[in-house]
C-alpha cells in the first residue's frame, strides 16, 4: 500500500505544474495576441491616416491638374485667337505691300513725267531764248576767226556760207597791210540780189544785211592798183 501511495503523489504534482504552465502560456499568448492586435490597430490607424493623407494629396493634385488643364485650354484659345490675328495682320501687310508697290509705280511714273516735262520746259525755254535772240539779232555764229588771206592788186578772197535766218554779217579786219582793205558780201534770196562792199582800212569792222540763203559769198579784198595785200579777219554772222 505504502508503495502505491508514494507513486501517486508525484503524478498530481506534475499535473498541477502542467496546468500552471499552460495557464502561463495562455496568458502570455493572450498578452501577445493583445499586443499584436494593439499593434495591428495602431498600424491600421496609421495606414488609414496615410491613406487619408494620400487621398487628400491626390485630390489636391487632381485639382491642380484640373486647373492646369483649364489654363492650357485658355492658352490654346488665346493661341487660336493670336493665330487668327496674325493671319489677319499678314493679310493686311500683304495688302499694304501691294498698295505700296502700286504707289511706288505711280510715283516712279510721276517722277518720269516730271523729268520729261522739265526737259521739255528746258528745251522750250532754250527755243524761246533763241527765238528772242533771233528777233533781237542777239545770236551769233563765228564763221571765220583770225583767218589770214592774201590777194593780188585790186582783188578779193571769199568763202561761201549757209545763212538760215535774216540778220547781218560782220567783217572784222584785225590787221591789214593796206589801208585800201574792204569787206564784200554778195547773196541772192527770195528774188532779192545783194552785192555790196565797204572800205575798212588797216583794221575795223563793216556790217552787211543778209536774208536766208545757202550761198552767201563773204570776203575781203583790196583796191590797190599795183601792190598785193594780206589781211587777218574774223567773220561773224548775227541773227
Amino acid at each position: 500500500m505504502s508503495n502505491a501511495t508514494g507513486s501517486t503523489q508525484p503524478k498530481k504534482t506534475v499535473g498541477i505544474t502542467v496546468v500552471i504552465a499552460l495557464i502561463v502560456v495562455i496568458i502570455v499568448l493572450a498578452g501577445s495576441l493583445g499586443y499584436v492586435a494593439l499593434r495591428q490597430s495602431d498600424n491600421s490607424n496609421s495606414n488609414n491616416q496615410k491613406i487619408i493623407a494620400l487621398n487628400a494629396e491626390i485630390s489636391s493634385e487632381k485639382s491642380t491638374i484640373t486647373s492646369l488643364n483649364s489654363t492650357i485650354s485658355s492658352l490654346n484659345n488665346d493661341l487660336v485667337s493670336l493665330k487668327s490675328q496674325m493671319n489677319s495682320l499678314n493679310s493686311t501687310i500683304s495688302s499694304l505691300n501691294a498698295t505700296n508697290l502700286k504707289l511706288q509705280y505711280q510715283l516712279n511714273s510721276l517722277n518720269s513725267t516730271i523729268t520729261s516735262l522739265t526737259n521739255e520746259k528746258a528745251n522750250l525755254t532754250a527755243q524761246l531764248t533763241t527765238l528772242e535772240q533771233i528777233v533781237e539779232l542777239g545770236k551769233s555764229i563765228i564763221l571765220e576767226e583770225n583767218y589770214t588771206v592774201s590777194q593780188g592788186p585790186d582783188s578779193y578772197s571769199f568763202s561761201i556760207f549757209n545763212v538760215s535766218y535774216a540778220g547781218f554779217i560782220q567783217i572784222q579786219v584785225l590787221s591789214s597791210t593796206t589801208a585800201n582793205t574792204y569787206g564784200i558780201v554778195i547773196w541772192s534770196a527770195n528774188g532779192v540780189s545783194y552785192d555790196s562792199s565797204t572800205t575798212i582800212g588797216h583794221n575795223g569792222s563793216a556790217y552787211f544785211p543778209v536774208l536766208p540763203t545757202s550761198s552767201a559769198e563773204i570776203g575781203v579784198g583790196n583796191s590797190n592798183t599795183l601792190t598785193s595785200a594780206t589781211e587777218t579777219v574774223t567773220i561773224i554772222y548775227w541773227y
